[in-house]
């Protein structure tokens, strides 16, 4: 969550920030709700969907987490260096 923040509040500041974020955090819920609508308008239950994924062992998904939680960081770092070049102070 973290991750997103920083170059938010490096962008915006830290009201506009809060507000951008809130509205980020509002779109995603929308998108996850509108893909779960959709899945049951098809006639998809989420068991079927996410059957594949109880085969994965615990140590996949603690390496995929750290990889992703790692993706995430870096991504954020970048972005925000990029910003922190472009502003002028």
């Amino acid at each position: 969550m973290i991750s997103f923040m920083l170059p938010i509040q490096i962008k915006f500041g830290t009201e506009s920030g809060r507000i951008i974020l809130s509205v980020i955090l509002l779109c995603i819920f929308l998108l996850i709700l509108g893909a779960v609508s959709l899945m049951d308008s098809w006639k998809i239950g989420l068991e079927r969907a996410f059957k594949g994924l109880e085969d994965i062992g615990t140590g996949a998904w603690i390496f995929m987490g750290i990889l992703l939680t790692g993706v995430c960081w870096l991504l954020s770092c970048m972005i925000s260096i990029g910003i922190m070049k472009k502003k002028e102070y």
